[in-house]
This record gives C-alpha cells, sequence and structure tokens, in this order.
C-alpha cells in the first residue's frame, strides 16, 4: 500500500515537473508576440490621442513613487501609470502622452491614455482597459462622451448632469455619473501631473483664489508677455450675492448715501 502512495507521488511529481517546463517553453515562445501586441495597442492608443506626434518615447523624469505621492497630495485616487514625450517629425517635443488608471469607477479600474499638447491643452484620451456597465458606463468610449475633453485647455473638468455653459464642463452620460466622474478625475490627474514647471510663474495665485471662494469662468490664450514668454490669463468669478427667484428693487445710492457719510464721520 505504502510503494503505491509512494509510486503515484512520484509520477504526479513528475507530470507536475513535464507540465511546468512545458508551460515555460510555450510562455518563452509567445511572450515576444504578446509583448508585441501590448506593444502595438499602446501605440495605436498614443497616436489616437496625439495624431501630430511622428513617434513618442518614454518621459526620462517620471518616477512612479514621486507621481504616486503627487497623486495623493493633491487628492486623486488615481494612478499615473507611464508618461511618454510626444514627437514631431524633427524630434522636437510636441506634448506628452500620460496613461493613467481612475481607480473610482463604478465597476473595476479604467486605464486609459491622455494626449496633453505644451501649452496644456488636452487632445483626447484613448481607453485600453475597461470593464463598466454595458450600455452606460461603457459609453465612456463614445465619441459622444469622450469627444466633449478634445481641445480644451482648462485647470480641470467637473461633471455636471445639464449641458455644459463652459469648457470645463463635462455632461455626464446618463445613468452612469460615477464612470463619467472617474474619466473627468483621471483627466484631471493627467493635467495635474507637471511635465515642465515654469522657473517664473506658478498657479498659486489662482489656487489662493480658489480658496476664497472665486472660481475659473474662462482662460485667455497668450495674451501676456513676460520673461521672453506668452502666458495666459485666467477669468474667476466669485458671487457675493444670493440669487433670489424674485430680486428685491434697486435701491439708488442718492437713497443710502447719507447713511454712508455718517459711518465715514
Amino acid at each position: 500500500m505504502n510503494k503505491k502512495i509512494v509510486h503515484d507521488a512520484l509520477v504526479l511529481f513528475a507530470f507536475t515537473v513535464v507540465l511546468g517546463l512545458i508551460l515555460g517553453v510555450v510562455y518563452g515562445i509567445t511572450k515576444p508576440s504578446i509583448d508585441q501586441v501590448n506593444y502595438e495597442k499602446t501605440q495605436a492608443a498614443y497616436k489616437q490621442v496625439f495624431e501630430d506626434a511622428a513617434s513618442f518615447e518614454e518621459y526620462s523624469d517620471f518616477d512612479a513613487d514621486a507621481a504616486a505621492a503627487l497623486m495623493t497630495e493633491k487628492g486623486f485616487s488615481d494612478q499615473i501609470d507611464s508618461v511618454n514625450t510626444a514627437l514631431d517629425a524633427s524630434g522636437n517635443v510636441i506634448g506628452y502622452v500620460l496613461t493613467v488608471t481612475a481607480k473610482d469607477a463604478s465597476q473595476a479600474s479604467i486605464t486609459f491614455s491622455v494626449g496633453i499638447q505644451n501649452d496644456g491643452t488636452v487632445n483626447g484620451y484613448s481607453i485600453t482597459n475597461i470593464a463598466e456597465t454595458p450600455g452606460l458606463g461603457m459609453k465612456a468610449q463614445e465619441e459622444a462622451f469622450y469627444s466633449q475633453f478634445e481641445g480644451k485647455n482648462v485647470d480641470s473638468f467637473t461633471v455636471v448632469k445639464a449641458a455644459p455653459a463652459s469648457d470645463n464642463e463635462i455632461e455626464s452620460i446618463s445613468g452612469a455619473t460615477i464612470t463619467s466622474k472617474a474619466m473627468a478625475n483621471g483627466v484631471n490627474a493627467c493635467i495635474a501631473y507637471p511635465q515642465e514647471e515654469d522657473p517664473y510663474l506658478t498657479k498659486d495665485s489662482v489656487l489662493f483664489h480658489e480658496k476664497f471662494g472665486y472660481s475659473m469662468v474662462g482662460k485667455f490664450h497668450a495674451c501676456g508677455y513676460k520673461f521672453n514668454r506668452w502666458y495666459d490669463m485666467v477669468w474667476m468669478e466669485k458671487m457675493i450675492g444670493e440669487h433670489l427667484e424674485k430680486q428685491p428693487p434697486i435701491v439708488p445710492f442718492s437713497e443710502i448715501e447719507h447713511t454712508l457719510d455718517a459711518d465715514i464721520k
């Protein structure tokens, strides 16, 4: 009886070893093909979001750990997986393609690539991995939704349920608000990831005003010249009074002028 157990165990062990060797050989044979398919899929995604690029190269300064720390610092749950520079035919950098994984979707994480020009304009995104609900979240792959991001130069996107009133607003997919916000957050994470810091001008002024309740209304592109370079100018607003359905009548200044004089004295 014991001999039979030992015999069966040896046969099973030999079978496992042989099977492992076969799987190893098969993997070795198929891996280059798999890698090539993944490479072509990735390059196609890059090209889709940066049609003007002649080639793409890995961004040499990309640090995954530093990117993760930056995302946490800025309040994003998303993960920047890679950054590639988009090059023209002469080898000049004309922008960047960032691959991001949005972890706050409704079903599972969504991985997609985002093309961003040197001036911050978002070319759009291309999804490489998604498993959202068919007919709902999967509509993130449809032009009606993704085209809303294209050609926009904003600091961040916000998802709304009504028709967008400004460039930074994205109309949600009906019945898939979570997926819509996940896509917008992923794009925002890419916008927030700095490819090249300006040595003279930061976003501190914008952040300062946002802290006191101001919000972005628009951006005038390349309208200010300083330090031998062109800069954008932003337009921000803050509502200082309640917007009632029936507003009280306007009080002429002449009727309150005397109260102001009293206050001054």
